[in-house]
């Protein structure tokens, strides 16, 4: 019997070449149709953007990506994910089993958003977020946080920790922008990917707190939402999630974990 991919990422001869030749035929056959999608790509049209702010400069959009839609960059400003190592052998990202949970950090920080700035996550599937750059930037969206008609800005962070230290790293960076603003009052669109709806939900309903157990929604959060759209968000959990902790992320030929 042939031996299947292991956790570390290594497989046996008999199964290496069918994959990898799968791989660089799914390769060639996703370029040529890239291509031919090039000229029929719709984008959105600006005017619908413009129009809803009815000529007033229209709060900032503040995207907040998914699981593994940040980049995590090492202290010496090395890519830690994703890079042409992951797909390539096995790489550890978990962070250290220590208790309590708050002390289970690692040198690690969050980056830019996965697949903007780099051309190698594309090409191994993660292209939502340039998309959606492409879309946004198509409609007349600056990156930035200052005044001007349409603003939005990412909020990457670690989605190896709890969403509640998120939600509170999330509220804390929008009170930041609001100062940076000079808007006390400042609101903002949030647009939630994935995980990265769970944490926007945490933080609407709780704001940055972590209540107890059976304590009662508060709102905290709204006092900053314009509105919130939630994205493909598994409100009821997901296995492939649950997956990926135990088994690790396939990446090419690696296993990520």
């Amino acid at each position: 019997m042939e031996e299947g991919p292991t956790r570390g990422g290594a497989v046996s001869r008999q199964s290496a070449w069918p994959f990898i030749a799968g791989t660089l035929a799914g390769l060639a056959v996703g370029a040529v149709g890239g291509w031919a999608l090039v000229g029929r790509r719709r984008s959105l049209d600006a005017r619908l953007v413009r129009a809803l702010s009815r000529g007033r400069e229209a709060p900032p959009l503040v995207v907040v990506p998914g699981l593994l839609g940040s980049q995590l960059i090492r202290p010496d400003g090395s890519t830690a994910w994703l890079n042409l190592g992951n797909a390539l052998g096995h790489h550890d990202l978990g962070l250290p089993r220590r208790l309590p949970f708050t002390e289970s950090r690692d040198a690690l920080r969050p980056g830019p958003l996965l697949g903007t700035d780099a051309v190698l996550p594309r090409a191994f599937g993660f292209t939502e977020y340039a998309d959606l750059v492409e879309l946004l930037e198509g409609a007349g969206f600056e990156p930035g946080v200052g005044h001007g008609p349409l603003r939005y800005t990412v909020f990457s962070y670690d989605w190896r920790r709890d969403l509640v230290e998120s939600a509170r790293a999330l509220s804390e960076r929008l009170d930041a922008i609001a100062e940076e603003r000079r808007e006390p009052d400042a609101r903002f669109h949030l647009l939630g990917h994935s995980m990265g709806g769970l944490v926007v939900r945490y933080f609407l309903r709780y704001g940055g707190a972590e209540p107890e157990e059976g304590a009662p929604v508060t709102w905290a959060g709204a006092r900053r939402v314009a509105s919130a759209l939630l994205v493909a968000t598994p409100s009821a959990g997901a296995l492939p999630a649950l997956g990926a902790i135990l088994e690790g992320t396939r990446v090419g030929m690696s296993y990520t974990t």
